[in-house]
């Protein structure tokens, strides 16, 4: 499977050339309690017209309050340029770059690459449900992340609209692999879904970002995914009512990736994650019934 990820990420890579042109803006953010903001720009987004495939770019995290700049990392020639930054409260920086990598950077400014999900996930999940164009690989529509707080770690987690999950210790900078991990986040997010849904207001659509048409708010459209894929809502009448309000002229279209879900689509993801699951409530009953074998042989032992 991850062969044939991998052949598919070097053929577009190749054909580069002839491909779409891509635009790199500048990028801002705020962490959530208001203390970093952090930026990448380039030279090359300034003034009137531009070209395509920008770089040259520089990333710095600063204090909100007093401007200060605590570091700056410039891009190298040849490396990919950054597409978004996220940022902790307690200001690490987590950069995703236009080739699908994320990087966090340490406290001095300097960037770690933890992940690249085009080479993570399995490679037919990625064929059934990204998207394959000539301005690259779409996989990230109506997906859900976020900072939290789990297992005594400190995390950033991504959760794909079809509902693969990775999470990210950012003070190490490293992916974490742990199935028992991934359930535990799996449940907060159904759990904090249903919750959304009970105090749900009915307003499906809101002002586009990125367009001058009204689209489905993009809080709506992440959580339509987990609602269908868990049946929290009776006869799925929260996911009609998004389709309902979704406009066919807007991109993506949910109701085309929603489609993907129902049907064998929607069994299949749901066996997936009852199997994800079982997997990791086995592994924790394994690991318990270890502990107590070993310590009663202590025991034993003592005696």
């Amino acid at each position: 499977m991850k062969t044939w990820t991998t052949l598919v990420s070097f053929l577009w890579l190749a054909a580069t050339a002839s491909a779409t042109d891509r635009f790199y803006d500048d990028v801002k953010a705020s962490s959530g309690n208001g203390k970093y903001r952090a930026e990448a720009v380039s030279p090359q987004n300034a003034g009137g017209g531009r070209r395509a495939f920008q770089d040259e770019f520089t990333v710095s995290l600063a204090e909100a309050a007093t401007g200060r700049t605590l570091w700056s990392w410039k891009q190298p020639s040849g490396a990919a340029s950054p597409v978004s930054l996220v940022i902790s409260d307690d200001g690490v920086v987590i950069m995703e770059d236009a080739w699908d990598t994320f990087h966090v950077f340490d406290p001095a400014g300097n960037p770690h690459a933890v992940i690249s999900p085009l080479r993570e996930f399995p490679g037919s999940e990625i064929k059934e449900y990204a998207d394959f164009t000539t301005a690259g690989t779409f996989w990230q529509q109506f997906a859900m992340s976020g900072f939290v707080h789990e297992s005594g770690r400190d995390l950033w987690y991504f959760r794909t609209y079809w509902g693969r999950l990775f999470a990210i210790d950012y003070h190490a900078a490293a992916l974490l692999r742990d199935p028992v991990l991934e359930a535990r986040l799996e449940d907060r997010i159904v759990h904090e879904t249903r919750s959304w849904l009970a105090g749900f207001g009915g307003t499906f659509i809101g002002p586009c970002g990125s367009c001058s048409n009204p689209t489905i708010l993009p809080e709506v459209a992440k959580r339509a995914f987990v609602v269908l894929q868990y049946g929290l809502s009776p006869d799925d009448g929260f996911v009609k009512d998004v389709i309902r309000n979704s406009d066919e002229g807007h991109h993506p279209d949910i109701k085309d990736y929603l489609a993907r879900m129902t049907g064998k689509h929607a069994r299949k993801q749901r066996y997936r994650i009852l199997a994800w699951a079982g997997a990791a409530i086995l592994l924790s009953l394994l690991a318990v019934l270890a502990t107590r074998a070993f310590r009663g042989r202590k025991t034993q032992a003592v005696a």
